[in-house]
């Protein structure tokens, strides 16, 4: 329910803008929820079965795999989207998951305690506000910097800018603030 409250306001703004028309929004929208629907139904089946066939496996090369299949979704998503925003976007968020997989492995592995989050709303509000305008930062300026649409490497910028996009959501967000993570209820 936060993640469909958070992504109400660009199509509904886009509309308002008058850059898309109202069923343009709602046609994104419905594809974005059956993207989400077959990553469920289809993704995380997949998922368990790499784990299961990574189990025994030193933790570099679980972290090698889970990248390559990573690499491999985003190629398939860029031949969707040819623009590299999707493909980015979905590499970065892969590549942080397993690079944060990879920390908890070896801290588990050391004998470490698993963090604890007993952080109140307020503080995970604040941190999440801090999350969004990092990724803003990361958005904006670099698009400003880049080459546009007119350059011919346009798409492989643009791929880089959103796995960094990706990369701040899925590794650096919930490193840096681990109040925004689920809270271990020792269950």
């Amino acid at each position: 329910a936060p993640a469909l409250a958070c992504s109400l306001p660009f199509p509904l703004a886009r509309v308002y803008l008058g850059a898309v028309y109202p069923t343009d929004a709602l046609a994104g929208m419905a594809l974005g929820a059956l993207l989400f629907c077959l990553g469920c139904l289809a993704g995380v089946p997949a998922a368990s079965r790499l784990s299961a066939a990574l189990t025994g496996l030193p933790p570099g090369a679980r972290r090698n795999a889970r990248l390559l299949a990573a690499a491999a979704f985003a190629f398939c998503l860029n031949a969707l989207y040819r623009d590299g925003s999707m493909g980015g976007l979905s590499f970065g968020l892969w590549a942080g998951y397993a690079l944060a997989l990879e920390r908890a492995e070896t801290r588990e592995a050391d004998g470490a305690p698993a963090r604890t989050s007993a952080h109140g709303a307020f503080a995970r509000s604040l941190s999440v506000l801090v999350g969004l305008s990092v990724l803003a930062l990361i958005l904006v300026p670099l698009a400003r910097v880049m080459p546009g649409a007119g350059h011919a490497h346009y798409g492989l910028f643009r791929f880089a800018r959103f796995a960094l996009a990706g990369l701040w959501a899925g590794y650096g967000v919930p490193r840096l603030f681990p109040s925004a993570g689920p809270r271990d209820t020792g269950r």
